[in-house]
């Protein structure tokens, strides 16, 4: 009898370890992949082993994690509870990004890009969605593999497939870094940017093969094969009304032609699980819950056809310690930190960005922010580590990659405003911006507009130290600008004017600016400097020459020097410049004309401003408050004091505060009133009604709103707060982020009965 209990034991250890062998083929699709971690859980229930991996694109992506040791529900957790706009994204994060370059982007809104790249040669980007940022979640999900070389060593041998972009062959990625081979096989061309490993310039794999069975057939030779197909098949009465429409399309185009003669070609001992799919597309990254559930049901369906593959529960407890285990890196101790830096950014500044010890075991969390914030300098493409042994040493190697647009920028943009009140503008802006003139990161910059206000604008910027938080900068421009102001603001001897109406004023205004700041991080700025300027307003003024009983136009205008010391703070954490969903913007300023250096006034001027914004789920609130005060100065149609005591008019239209206009103190007119002293307040609330969470860099978010403002304006020399009225405006209103700006439909009313319908196109003048 015992004998006969040791051969059945014998026996079933013999049948346990001579089990068939189980691989499992993933396809790509995009967000469609939810599927692959719902049938990898209905797998898991039925104790249905999987000892081989091959995967293309998102199957690529699921499989290689599920073969690293992640669970189904820690997958199913994963992609339910990911932002993926953060990863997936056109842009870099506007908090994080160098002080500068966000305060030029909000001044050329939309997202049309043309760099100048390593060669000098005009470049656009090789991607919509940028490849660092999707490296970081891979890196930060597969940091316990990344120093398994060879993936057949992961708990479950793996295989990702990507596609070789010079000329279409299939390229099986088996060893190497798993995270950028995971990138490589999804980097869908047109969306993310390419990737180059090992010298080939690699996309997603679903292009060459995206059921790759073969790959599996070939490299793991497994007796039964799950095939798992969430490709979309085509729709022949597809509408291509969007951009979303068109992409799918083009991908199925590339993708679906390979699946189905894959599908065509399967073999007894391979199994096709087909998801029910219809209506979700490869975008529906919001919908993972309802896909991953398509996933199990799909494979509880096929579940007759793959049951004798199922293990007993002892047989998977042995699986299980073979194949489900989490493997742990083994954390080198960092003796030396080496970069390789492949532009012309000094090596100093990338250096400063790396907090890593020397003698200190890896830090890999703090290391993945540290090439996060070189990457956000906005030189590189890429910034990336590895760990190699040199001179029986732990050497920590950073690299660089030059941007597409290392060498510079071009911006292009246009705005629009009719207010359908006799007042229509337009501006037409040009931007060239040089960056490589030295190695600590100086910059040239050059402007032109034209329209409402006419610039010419040259400025050198210059950071004088490695962290590039010290600056100096030259400017020096000439522009000309058209307001319209009220009879008010002009001169008391035209006593004649029709004060009904308000009349263009002309402001030409050119000089130079030097200036000394500091940045402190990301979000704030310092700066002190001078301005030396010449202003010359000019305004035609339709009067009544009582003498000849006749209408006529006269033209008044001055010229004046200004020589201005100023110094300022800026705040600035918006994630929007224009329709912002968190962070804080504002600032102090104070500015004094010297008449000792040449000034033909004397007066000072201090001023403030600080805006929120503040969401709840797709509401999002922005209280607004600013204040300005202006000493020793009166208006355009008042004095002011010299440095000789002498009363002179200010003439510089900029030294006054104005109210009128969209969401300043909407209904009135456009520069209604304006003063030498301002206080203002405003709420202004809008509501999300179309987005795409997934696509949200790209694609179009349209809001309503409404706003409520108050403010006063007055001369300090003629009246008191006390005395002035409150003006109150409001506004509700339609707006579009668009690719070229922000678009408004508004409609503006004011206490006093004053109604003004807006529209507004790349509003920033």
């Amino acid at each position: 009898m015992r004998k006969l209990i040791v051969l059945i034991i014998l026996a079933g250890a013999v049948f346990a370890s001579n089990r068939p062998s189980v691989g499992l083929v993933l396809s790509g699709g995009g967000a469609r992949g939810g599927a692959h971690v719902g049938i990898l859980k209905y797998l898991e229930e039925k104790h249905i082993p999987v000892d081989y991996i091959v995967g293309t694109s998102m199957g690529s992506f699921m499989g290689g994690l599920y073969a690293s040791g992640y669970s189904a529900d820690e997958l199913a957790y994963f992609l339910t509870h990911t932002k993926w706009e953060n990863y997936i994204r056109s842009n870099k994060p506007r908090k994080k990004i160098p002080f500068r370059r966000k305060t030029l982007s909000a001044q050329f809104p939309g997202n049309i890009k043309v760099g100048v790249d390593a060669n000098n040669n005009i470049t656009l980007p090789t991607g919509v969605f940028e490849k660092q940022s999707m490296l970081y979640i891979l890196q930060k999900k597969f940091k316990d593999v990344l120093f398994i070389n060879d993936f057949k060593k992961l708990p479950i041998p793996y295989t990702a497939v990507a596609t070789n972009l010079a000329n279409g062959e299939v390229i099986p990625l088996s060893s190497g870094n798993i995270a950028k081979s995971v990138y490589a096989s999804i980097c869908v061309p047109g969306g993310f940017e390419p990737i180059t490993l090992n010298g080939i310039t690699l996309v997603d794999g679903g292009i060459s093969q995206n059921l790759p069975v073969q790959i599996m057939r070939k490299l793991f030779h497994p007796d039964y094969i799950i095939v798992v197909d969430i490709s979309t098949p085509f729709d022949k009465d597809k509408k291509f009304r969007s951009y979303d429409e068109v992409m799918t399309q083009q991908i199925d185009i590339l993708t679906r032609k390979n699946v189905e003669d894959t599908i065509k070609g399967l073999k007894k001992n391979e199994f096709l699980i087909t998801p029910e799919l219809d209506g979700y597309s490869f975008l529906d990254a919001d919908k993972y819950d309802e896909i991953i559930k398509k996933g199990y049901e799909s494979a509880k369906k096929k579940f007759n056809e793959i049951s004798f593959l199922a293990l007993n529960e002892k047989e998977y407890d042995k699986y299980r310690q073979k194949h489900r285990y989490k493997p742990h890196n083994k954390i080198p101790v960092i003796d030396e930190i080496e970069i390789q830096n492949n532009t012309y950014i000094s090596n100093k500044i990338v250096r400063s960005k790396i907090h890593q010890q020397i003698g200190k075991k890896l830090d890999f969390e703090q290391l993945q922010k540290d090439l996060m914030n070189i990457y956000y300098l906005m030189y590189f493409s890429s910034a990336e580590y590895k760990v190699i042994r040199k001179d029986a040493k732990n050497v920590l190697v950073i690299t660089t990659q030059p941007g597409w647009n290392v060498n510079g920028d071009i911006r292009a943009g246009i705005a629009f405003e009719d207010d359908f009140n006799g007042h229509s503008d337009y501006q037409v802006r040009f931007e060239y911006n040089k960056y490589n003139l030295n190695s600590f990161g100086g910059e040239w910059r050059n402007r032109v507009e034209v329209g409402k206000r006419r610039l010419l604008q040259t400025e050198i910027y210059q950071p004088v130290n490695s962290t590039q938080e010290g600056y100096v900068r030259v400017n020096g421009y000439y522009e000309k600008v058209k307001h319209y102001v009220t009879p008010q603001f002009l001169l008391d001897e035209f006593s004649n004017v029709d004060e009904e109406k308000t009349t263009p004023l002309y402001s030409l205004n050119y000089g130079g600016i030097l200036g000394l700041g500091f940045n402190m991080g990301s979000t704030m700025q310092v700066e002190v400097g001078m301005k030396i300027r010449k202003v010359n307003p000019s305004t035609d003024l339709f009067v009544y020459d009582e003498v000849n009983g006749e209408f006529d136009y006269i033209t008044a205008e001055t010229t004046q020097r200004l020589t201005q010391f100023y110094g300022y703070y800026k705040l600035d954490s918006l994630d929007n410049p224009f329709f912002p969903k968190s962070g804080l913007r504002g600032g102090l300023g104070y500015m004094q004309n010297i008449s000792a250096f040449g000034s033909h006034v004397k007066y000072s001027q201090a001023y403030g401003e600080l805006a929120g914004a503040y969401s709840f789920g797709k509401g999002t609130l922005v209280p607004h408050v600013k204040f300005g005060a202006t000493l020793n100065s009166g208006g355009l149609d008042d004095v002011a004091t010299d440095g000789n005591g002498e009363a002179v008019s200010v003439q510089d239209v900029e030294a006054y505060f104005h109210l009128g206009g969209l969401f300043n103190i909407s209904g009135r007119p456009t520069y209604y009133t304006s003063g030498d002293q301002l206080i203002y307040g405003s709420l202004n609330y809008r509501y999300s009604i179309l987005s795409n969470q997934f696509l949200k860099s790209i694609t179009s978010e349209a809001y309503i709103g409404c706003s409520i403002e108050a403010a006063k304006t007055w001369y300090k020399n003629r009246t008191t707060f006390a005395d002035t009225k409150t003006l109150v405006g409001s506004s509700v209103y339609i707006a579009i982020d668009t690719i070229i700006g922000p678009l408004y439909l508004a409609y503006g009313y004011s206490d006093t009965s004053n109604q003004t319908v807006y529209f507004s196109l790349g509003r920033s003048y």
